[in-house]
């Protein structure tokens, strides 16, 4: 009498499963690998861009303004008499434009939580140069923050004005 097999045996079975979830396994964790990547590579992108637009902006009000003055904020006066504060507020970098105590125009840069920013003025090119720098805070070393790309924008205060309205 010869006996066919028409199903599978429960040991085949077993070894079925195990090999599935050993291919499903390794490809959750290329999954969340990819994914984890992609959530800071697009975190990098918004970053790069924000400081490229942050830098432009300031370069522009730097060249316009008249004079500069810095303390927890950096406030360029232009020649019309409107002033354009950057000031940080929480991760937010601020732009306002004032005129007459009034805000005009109101605009912000979202840096990553752990950005420290910094305004100052150095004395070796005569007031005529503002520095903007964000660097990271101390201790923001921790893997699950966003990094901070350290990024120093220098500016010519005045440049675009006729030399003799350049306050000294």
């Amino acid at each position: 009498m010869n006996t066919r097999r028409s199903g599978k045996s429960l040991i085949e079975m077993l070894v079925l499963i195990s090999m599935m979830s050993v291919i499903l396994g390794t490809v959750a964790t290329t999954l969340i690998a990819l994914f984890k990547t992609d959530r800071q590579v697009r975190r990098d992108l918004e970053q790069q861009m924000t400081l490229a637009r942050l830098s432009s902006r300031f370069r522009a009000d730097a060249h316009e303004a008249k004079s500069c003055q810095i303390n927890q904020t950096c406030d360029l006066t232009w020649s019309d008499g409107r002033v354009v504060r950057y000031a940080l507020a929480g991760q937010r970098l601020s732009r306002e434009i004032r005129r007459d105590g009034a805000v005009e125009h109101r605009d912000a840069f979202v840096l990553a939580d752990t950005a420290a920013v910094r305004f100052e003025q150095p004395a070796t090119q005569g007031g005529r140069l503002v520095r903007l720098s964000i660097t990271a805070k101390q201790h923001s070393d921790k893997p699950y923050l966003t990094a901070v790309r350290p990024t120093t924008i220098d500016a010519a205060v005045g440049l675009s004005l006729p030399t003799q309205e350049v306050a000294p």
